[in-house]
């Protein structure tokens, strides 16, 4: 198959770029689903909506470590504004998942309500911004021991800023 053989399927690369994206997309929504349905539930809700982050947090990672390329595609950007993108995103998917879950949170007393809107994207920067640091950036060198601690720290940075504790 030549490479401009699916064009006879898409109308551009744009096009083309859209659905694989969007697979791709689909491929890291069903890695963090599968993380939230297996476990061992915790018996606390306020710790088992705890443990439903970092498992999403653990699936994201494990995604984009595990097939990077797959992992860079699902969030290249694209050439063109994609209609009702925003929407999309809020109904299923990654950015669902973690909204799903951070609500949980704020039901079992570990957000508080008022910290709750926009929650999504410093909980998504750090998990993403990590993962591109470890499949692209220096922390890609890191050994598995010390990637492993990376990811722990970083965990752990981010539920403490949920929880609203300060740094001093």
């Amino acid at each position: 198959v030549s490479a401009a053989a699916a064009y006879r399927h898409f109308a551009d690369h744009d096009e083309l770029l859209q659905v694989v994206r969007q697979r791709a997309l689909d491929a890291l929504a069903e890695a963090m689903q599968q993380s939230l349905d297996s476990g061992d539930k915790l018996g606390d809700p306020a710790l088992e909506s705890v443990r439903r982050l970092r498992a999403l947090g653990q699936a994201y990672l494990r995604f984009a470590l595990t097939d990077p390329g797959l992992f860079r595609t699902a969030f290249c950007r694209p050439d063109k504004p994609v209609p009702d993108a925003a929407e999309r995103m809020a109904e299923h998917g990654p950015y669902a998942l973690l909204s799903g879950v951070l609500d949980e949170l704020v039901a079992h007393g570990v957000l508080d309500p008022a910290r709750r809107p926009g929650a999504e994207i410093p909980a998504w920067s750090a998990v993403h911004g990590l993962a591109t640091l470890l499949t692209d950036g220096p922390l890609a060198l890191l050994s598995a021991e010390d990637r492993a601690e990376a990811i722990d720290r970083n965990a752990d940075f981010l539920l403490n800023g949920i929880r609203g504790r300060r740094m001093r």
